[in-house]
């Protein structure tokens, strides 16, 4: 949502290359673009050891820029903590300031998310964790399900272009099941998170529930 209002404001678009942003990376993960790492198809490989370093992981950037490629980037889905991670990272460098602040200034206090309210671990260098460890009170949280279901919007106020909206909560040919970091319960098929296996599903991820709904789950 953060990244949609960079989008929205003009700082960056979904198809720029994160080299764009992040000077040091290497010329092959300069490449990878925004879209990608959006729907973990980045073609990183997925370093389990070092991708669960959640308690002060030493730098998510440096890490990112150390995956080899299994993949060609946009052709395979793969799970990636860091990969979100480096999203916060393009987005901090894109908008030249902290990425909480940002956030906080743009859509927290805007939702009536009061900063002593919750805490948003980094990792060791300074960077915003972006797959998890956003830790806030359930009515807080409740304001994300508002804003969501009102297509990234809030009280009549449009945060993020409805195109970007519309693509948070499309899946991709790599994997139907997930968008921009969403989970898609109407997808005929779906690729796991592949913890500890990656499979594919030809089956709605929660049956019972309305197939138009999109969520996101996790640890934490």
């Amino acid at each position: 949502s953060v990244l949609g209002i960079a989008v929205m404001k003009g700082y960056l678009s979904v198809d720029d290359p994160v080299g764009k942003y992040l000077a040091e990376l290497d010329e092959a993960h300069s490449r990878v673009t925004v879209r990608q790492l959006l729907t973990h198809t980045q073609g990183t490989h997925l370093n389990l050891s070092r991708e669960f370093q959640v308690a002060f992981n030493p730098n998510r950037v440096q890490e990112f820029n150390s995956l080899a490629f299994d993949h060609e980037p946009g052709t395979w889905f793969a799970y990636s903590q860091t990969g979100a991670a480096v999203l916060n990272a393009v987005v901090q460098r894109a908008v030249g300031r902290d990425f909480q602040a940002f956030a906080q200034d743009e859509l927290f206090t805007p939702l009536g998310i009061e900063r002593d309210n919750y805490f948003w671990m980094r990792d060791a260098a300074g960077w915003t964790e972006g797959y998890a460890q956003l830790h806030m009170r359930p009515i807080d949280a409740a304001r994300f399900g508002q804003f969501w279901l009102e297509g990234m919007g809030w009280r009549g106020r449009q945060f993020v272009d409805p195109a970007f909206a519309a693509d948070a909560v499309t899946g991709t040919e790599a994997n139907p099941g997930f968008g921009y970091q969403f989970w898609l319960n109407h997808a005929p098929r779906w690729v796991t998170a592949g913890l500890p296996q990656r499979q594919e599903e030809r089956r709605p991820m929660i049956a019972s529930a309305p197939q138009d709904m999109a969520f996101s789950f996790g640890w934490r």
